[in-house]
């Protein structure tokens, strides 16, 4: 009996065993079905500028679009990062002012969205956000092969070194950062070491 005990207790462990690693393998899969889903595609490369800044796509609804007045094309920029200049404006519809309740004191409007957005290319990816014209880094992570070092994390510009291990190829490449006009502005140079 104790021989049939044993096999039993082995048979419960494995379906223990079994049903904890299909529960833990569905989760993970899960989470990172929804990373893959919100990164961004790879530029290809051009010049000294190894890859383009694109918008950071994130759950949360965004306070506002960007309007005529503050958006900026840069270098390696797709058509919808700036408006139409041949088209006006929309006109927005009249508001009423807001009222406040009397002994309260008056509410100021919040300023713009802080805006984020990332840089891919030889070494790894930059994720930015300018919050009026303070530049700061969200992530800097290295490619597989690379290192990434932050030299200088803002207020006024960002500077990340992304090097190739010794082992591997010996390239790096320098990603510069500034806000213009409240949006992160990239910038990279390419290293043979």
């Amino acid at each position: 009996m104790s021989r049939v005990r044993a096999v039993a207790a082995v048979m419960a462990w494995l379906v223990l065993v079994g049903a904890a690693s299909t529960l833990v393998w569905a989760v993970i899969s899960r989470a990172g079905g929804e990373v893959v889903a919100s990164q961004q595609p790879l530029a290809p490369a051009s010049g000294t500028t190894l890859g383009r800044p694109s918008e950071d796509v994130s759950p949360e609804p965004s306070s506002a679009a960007t309007d005529a007045s503050t958006a900026t094309s840069s270098p390696g920029s797709t058509p919808s990062d700036s408006p139409d200049s041949s088209q006006p404006p929309p006109a927005s519809p009249a508001a009423s002012p807001p009222t406040t309740p009397r002994g309260s004191p008056p509410t100021s409007s919040p300023g713009p969205a802080p805006q984020r957005r990332t840089w891919q290319g030889l070494g790894g990816a930059v994720v930015a956000q300018c919050e009026r014209a303070v530049i700061s880094v969200i992530s800097a992570a290295p490619a597989d092969g690379f290192r990434a070092e932050v030299k200088n994390g803002g207020p006024e510009e960002l500077e990340i070194e992304f090097e190739g291990r010794e082992d591997e190829t010996g390239h790096g490449a320098t990603v510069r950062a500034r806000c213009v006009s409240g949006v992160p502005d990239f910038r990279a140079e390419v290293s043979d070491d």
